[in-house]
């Protein structure tokens, strides 16, 4: 830990201070699929991600075509974010035989 000292009477000045914004409207989706010098479109959506959406937007309107395109070689690889990790998410790639990296 560092410790910083200042002359008294100038912790508020404006060279000392760093201004913050915090956003507490919905989430952003912001999704992309890359494969050995090919890749999808960037998709961006104003929405807060859960279970349902990941599967509703992103395996089923993308991955699953992208498998189908790709063939048998293909294995999907997400970070284990809660939404990546719901049952519904499970159950859809596996009901799709969508190979997840561990």
């Amino acid at each position: 830990m560092e410790l910083l000292w200042r002359a008294l009477g100038i912790r508020y000045h404006q060279e000392n201070t760093i201004e913050r914004h915090r956003y507490g409207g919905a989430g952003w989706l912001v999704w992309g699929g890359i494969i050995l010098g090919s890749r999808t479109d960037l998709h961006v959506q104003s929405v807060t991600m859960t279970g349902h959406i990941y599967r509703d937007v992103i395996l089923e309107q993308h991955v699953r075509l992208f498998r189908g395109a790709m063939g048998a070689e293909f294995l999907f690889m997400d970070d284990n974010a809660r939404p990546h990790c719901a049952n519904i998410v499970d159950e859809c790639l596996q009901s799709e035989s969508i190979p997840r990296m561990d």
